[in-house]
């Protein structure tokens, strides 16, 4: 994994658990 692909994943998942604190 580079430091890119990484750095990407992070703000995805962050967005994504934003997300699913939401639903809740």
């Amino acid at each position: 994994m580079t430091r890119d692909q990484n750095g990407t994943w992070e703000m995805e998942s962050n967005e994504n658990f934003e997300g699913y604190m939401k639903a809740l």
